[in-house]
């Protein structure tokens, strides 16, 4: 698994810097945050409404436990408010 403050780094810049008609664009640092914050909250919105945290789903041939996840994604959450 990418290191959680990897993964922030990654989705930040993965939603500031864009391709569009043939130019190459970026965003404020403080834009691309709040979109991959967007982001990150649904998929932590998504593992809590799971009925059951312990239940086991499969990512990438990956056996993970749903907790794990959502504590992976919290983690995430929190490097991308430190950038």
């Amino acid at each position: 698994m990418i290191p959680a403050k990897s993964k922030a780094i990654f989705l930040v810049n993965d939603f500031r810097y864009y391709y569009k008609d043939g130019v190459f664009s970026e965003i404020s640092i403080e834009i691309a945050k709040g979109f991959a914050l967007i982001a990150v909250n649904e998929i932590i919105n998504e593992y809590q409404s799971m009925s059951d945290l312990e239940s086991i789903i499969v990512i990438n041939d990956e056996v993970k436990f749903v907790v794990h996840q959502l504590v992976y994604w919290q983690e995430v959450k929190t490097e991308i408010q430190k950038q």
